[in-house]
């Protein structure tokens, strides 16, 4: 991904269909209604872990793939200021979506389902930042030794892990990105607003205080 892509209202990608994402997911319909910002925000954050108050004003929704080291470079120089001055004080709250480019990196939807169950169990977030703090480790990775270090129940993440309700659920997530035109990761959406690629701290700073000057309707 090139870092220096450029920011795209979410409203132009709508209607796009990319190739690479028909190959595994359905295309969008040709007539599929264009959505309204407010009604695209609570399509994205339906059923998702929330990091911060639910009360925050701006959402941000982040694509990502536990393998990608754009989404590293991202989570370990920007994610995590916005975190600090965003999420914990009330402005911004975060959703990860998985979308899982498996052409590329073969451990990627099995870190994306482990991650959901260990959601499941109350540390969605604890089990993401593991990963990406460790992502050189995934290919060699057991998810539920994982777990268990975390404190979770060994018996009832394996059941998860390997149920095709969590391969749902994170192939729901691919689907509703490529449904919107996105195809490869990090992807983010401000409120609706497309940062696209692994962008600079200053860059997500810029489109958050928009959205907090102009409240979405």
């Amino acid at each position: 991904m090139n870092k220096n892509s450029i920011l795209l209202p979410v409203s132009i990608l709508l209607a796009g269909v990319l190739i690479a994402g028909s190959i595994i997911y359905s295309k969008v319909p040709k007539n599929a209604k264009p959505l309204t910002k407010s009604e695209l925000i609570a399509i994205l954050e339906d059923d998702d872990f929330i990091l911060g108050s639910e009360d925050a004003p701006v959402s941000l929704v982040i694509f990502g793939d536990y393998q990608c080291p754009y989404c590293k470079l991202q989570y370990d120089q920007t994610e995590k200021k916005i975190i600090e001055n965003y999420v914990n004080t009330g402005k911004v709250k975060m959703f990860y979506r998985d979308l899982p480019l498996r052409n590329i990196h073969p451990q990627a939807q099995l870190a994306a389902q482990a991650t959901q169950c260990a959601g499941n169990q109350g540390k969605f977030w604890e089990y993401h930042d593991y990963l990406f703090d460790n992502q050189e480790a995934i290919p060699e990775l057991d998810f539920t030794v994982t777990a268990v270090t975390l404190g979770l129940s060994e018996n009832e993440f394996q059941k998860c892990l390997e149920s095709n309700e969590t391969k749902l659920e994170v192939d729901t997530d691919a689907q509703h990105a490529f449904n919107y035109g996105l195809d490869a990761t990090p992807m983010s959406l401000v409120n609706g607003t497309l940062v696209e690629g692994s962008q600079p701290y200053e860059v997500f700073v810029q489109v958050i205080e928009n959205e907090l000057a102009n409240p979405v309707e």
